[in-house]
């Protein structure tokens, strides 16, 4: 298993899976899995976790070009317009 630094960009398109635990988002040119059980948050958290939020994300890649999300720490919300 690889753990390092990822990406540090904004969350889009951020998904809820049916069963409650775990979510999924992109951010430029990676998709991103993160779960309410292992994964560790900082400056956010699972439930506030929102679209165009910026964050360093640290993890490992998963099935296909998942990357799975180990730790997920937040810097400031941005707004598009």
């Amino acid at each position: 298993m690889v753990f390092d630094e990822e990406v540090e960009d904004p969350v889009a398109d951020l998904t809820t899976a049916t069963d409650g635990l775990s979510k999924s988002f992109t951010v430029p040119g990676k998709d991103i899995v993160v779960d309410s059980a292992s994964t560790v948050f900082k400056n956010t958290n699972f439930a506030s976790l929102t679209d165009n939020d910026i964050v360093e994300v640290s993890g490992y890649f998963g099935a296909g070009s998942q990357l799975r999300a180990n730790e997920v720490a937040s810097f400031l919300s941005v707004s598009l317009k």
